[in-house]
């Protein structure tokens, strides 16, 4: 042990007492109340590795843990309570490009805004910069992002076809 990668057991140690924390303060308020042995197992389920355990996928099982707890989980608290009173659209994008000028390491997941890239459709761009890098999967995934904006600022629905 270097003291530099995360053990199983360490994984284990944060989620718990980050769980505790949390429930703590979820049941100080009138929301909801959260029972503690169902939540850990929860994540226990979602970002343990029981096979192949090594001190590098359980960091990256720590990372997604806390990028989901702090972004993703606020996030669609958020939407689902806005839901209550109107119609609520949120994605999750989480798609790499295919194309070798945009290829990450692995260990990086989909950065911040990298949706940009599909949205402002740049591999379509006619920029030499770009000219005949893009493979066709992500030239289909631009187009797909690209109509659901397109139909979302048209009409408030990302899927409205009509």
């Amino acid at each position: 042990k270097d003291g530099t990668l995360m053990t199983s057991d360490d994984f284990e140690s944060f989620a718990s007492k980050v769980a505790m924390e949390d429930i703590r303060k979820t049941n100080q308020s009138d929301f909801c109340e959260t029972d503690y042995p169902i939540v850990l197992d929860s994540i226990n389920l979602m970002y343990k590795s029981e096979e192949n355990v090594n001190q590098e996928t359980v960091l990256n099982n720590f990372i997604s843990f806390h990028t989901d707890r702090m972004h993703l989980a606020p996030l669609f608290l958020f939407a689902n309570l806005l839901s209550a009173d109107e119609d609520v659209f949120v994605y999750y994008f989480n798609t790499r490009p295919r194309t070798e000028f945009y290829m990450l390491p692995n260990w990086i997941s989909v950065p911040k805004y990298f949706d940009q890239i599909f949205i402002w459709g740049v591999p379509y761009m006619d920029n030499n910069m770009f000219i005949n890098r893009w493979n066709s999967t992500d030239k289909k995934i631009s187009e797909i992002v690209m109509t659901l904006w397109a139909n979302f600022a048209k009409s408030s629905n990302p899927t409205s076809f009509n």
